[in-house]
């Protein structure tokens, strides 16, 4: 066995199953009857959203298309490992605030106007923007 053959092997076994897990959780996510949870425990109740199963595939697009950089470096691995390597560390990079920022609309920090609009009920819009107005004022 070479060397190349080694550093191939191991790109294989760190890849193929770190891809199969993001594609896992957005599969899993998409088809999610309850809200997804998503990032470091950030939950959302069920009655805070107005359009679950949007809100899912929303999620659910988000761990496909990260699950997908680590399956194009893996393609790209297979073929140069540098090339691989490049492709991984800046997908991961410029991935995660590309993939986060849409999502930013769910999470409980960063409510905006479309995320008023399209997924919280209405008994809920103004005690969040009291919240809101509440913490601006304490900054």
């Amino acid at each position: 066995m070479t060397n190349e053959t080694g550093r191939l092997i191991i790109w294989l076994v760190i890849m193929v199953p770190v891809g199969l897990l993001f594609t896992g959780i957005g599969l899993y996510a998409w088809k999610r009857k309850k809200p997804m949870w998503f990032w470091a425990g950030s939950t959302v109740e069920e009655s805070e959203i107005t359009d679950v199963p949007a809100y899912n595939r929303a999620n659910g697009i988000m761990w496909l298309s990260f699950s997908a950089i680590f399956w194009i470096s893996t393609a790209f691995g297979c073929l140069k490992m540098k090339t691989g390597g490049i492709i991984l560390i800046a997908g991961c990079f410029l991935g995660i605030p590309l993939f986060r920022s849409p999502m930013g609309r769910f999470t409980e920090n960063s409510k905006n106007e479309y995320y008023y609009n399209t997924y919280i009920k209405d008994s809920n819009r103004e005690k969040d923007r009291e919240k809101k107005s509440v913490r601006k004022a304490n900054d």
